[in-house]
């Protein structure tokens, strides 16, 4: 669900097609995007502090996209891989940071303007990925086949 600014509230969809589908409460089409391959990872955020949220789409076009509320593509941003969930690193008196982790097992930090702030290698690509914030610090908590739940402290 995105929040377009005007106080009305965005569904989106993404489809095994690559198509991602945006409607409003009515069921109206916003719009559509096409990124070429599946969608693996959807998320609505507001970026930019604007007061309207931008949607964030993964794909196994081995891109994640930062699309505006209108459908344009703000930024799209390649990868090594497949990249799975999207996820916010969001503390207190810190810049806003998107993580996700491709099926190379390879752990992205972006900004959020789409720039990439670093990767690291996980070994191989976890089953399942969240981020646990206690204290003001994050971890990423991951399960990975053979090695179990395993902790990563993110900077």
């Amino acid at each position: 669900v995105v929040a377009d600014g005007s106080g009305q509230r965005l569904t989106a969809f993404g489809g095994v097609d690559g198509t991602v589908q945006v409607v409003d409460a009515a069921g109206k089409l916003r719009f559509l995007l096409h990124t070429g391959d599946r969608v693996t990872g959807l998320l609505g955020r507001d970026l930019d502090g604007d007061g309207r949220e931008e949607l964030l789409v993964a794909s196994a076009n081995n891109s994640l996209y930062a699309v505006n509320p209108d459908g344009a593509i703000r930024w799209r941003v390649p990868l090594g891989d497949t990249p799975g969930p999207i996820l916010l690193q969001d503390e207190p008196g810190r810049p806003l940071r998107l993580l996700t982790v491709d099926d190379s097992g390879t752990l992205y930090s972006l900004s959020a303007d789409g720039t990439l702030l670093g990767r690291w290698s996980l070994g191989q690509a976890p089953r399942a990925a969240v981020l646990v914030t206690e204290g003001g610090r994050s971890r990423l908590v991951t399960t990975q086949p053979g090695a179990g739940l395993r902790a990563w402290p993110l900077a």
